[in-house]
């Protein structure tokens, strides 16, 4: 590959935005409705990990969080701001044609999670 200037200066000047970049106002949110719904103790623990259910009723309005959840499955961000923490999508459960709630199960590792955060906290102590 050859060096050109001009397209050189042409790239620096280009103010594109990368599609993996996630909008800190979108994680926060997903962590205050996660966060919502421990401070309500409204989930399961099962196999060392919590299991937190959102449900979208045949007749009603969906639960708190449900359509944050949904677009950011959709659009897949969500894994990308999930692996942080992780979170993952275990079950999504669209059958509102069916007769049935719609329903997105998540399971927080806060075994792998926790295990992650010492070994950082223990990394950045050994680089002082």
């Amino acid at each position: 590959m050859k060096y050109n200037e001009e397209l050189y200066e042409i790239s620096k000047n280009l103010n594109i935005t990368n599609d993996n970049d996630i909008e800190e106002s979108l994680e926060i949110e997903l962590l205050e409705v996660l966060l919502k719904k421990f401070r309500e103790n409204n989930y399961t623990i099962k196999d060392d990990c919590i299991i937190l259910t959102f449900n979208y009723p045949i007749f009603g309005n969906p639960e708190s969080g449900y359509n944050l959840i949904y677009s950011l499955a959709k659009s897949g961000k969500f894994n990308k701001i999930a692996k942080e923490y992780c979170f993952y999508i275990t079950n999504i459960n669209f059958n509102h044609s069916d007769y049935t709630d719609d329903n997105i199960e998540i399971i927080w590792d806060y075994k792998s999670y926790n295990e992650g955060i010492k070994s950082l906290k223990l990394k950045n102590t050994n680089n002082c």
